[in-house]
């Protein structure tokens, strides 16, 4: 996988959230399931992405949210639906083709070149991106982006 650093403006996610012990004890595929039955508050999304995000707290937990952009905060949600805001942050962004093999390599190469890079991660969360060239999970022909958010480590900005 190439890497590619992008800088991303602010971005407004709507979805629903699933938390556990770690990504493996989430249900991701019914949390997609239910999102796609319910997507209400997210009539004027961004259409063409949707977004994965996960989160590893302090306290060891993860959380994962499914969702789409939108323009602004929703001034009303369902119960069920949550908002985040990402904030503008420079991110490396992979391209994985499923052809390559699962998540967890993915994830490993990512990690791997960040530990190698001059980078740190920046905040505590990674995204996946959906577009069109995503297939479906058992379609060797789907690909999907990861992007990490980056700062400079504390050695290499001085």
């Amino acid at each position: 996988m190439k890497e590619t650093i992008v800088e991303q403006p602010s971005m407004i996610i709507v979805g629903v959230v699933g938390s556990g012990a770690d990504a493996a004890t989430i249900d991701i595929a019914d949390l997609w399931e239910y999102f796609e039955r319910h997507p209400v508050g997210v009539e004027n999304a961004v259409e063409g992405t949707w977004y994965e995000i996960h989160a590893e707290r302090e306290s060891g937990s993860h959380f994962t949210m499914v969702g789409m952009e939108v323009p602004e905060v929703p001034t009303s949600l369902p119960a069920d639906m949550f908002v985040k805001v990402l904030p503008a942050a420079k991110y490396v962004t992979f391209v994985h083709h499923f052809s390559d093999g699962g998540f967890a390599r993915a994830f490993e190469q990512v990690y791997a070149w960040l530990e190698d890079s001059e980078y740190e991660l920046a905040h505590q969360y990674d995204l996946q991106c959906y577009d069109d060239r995503f297939k479906g999970p058992s379609d060797p022909e789907s690909a999907l982006e990861i992007w990490v958010p980056i700062g400079r480590t504390t050695e290499s900005a001085v």
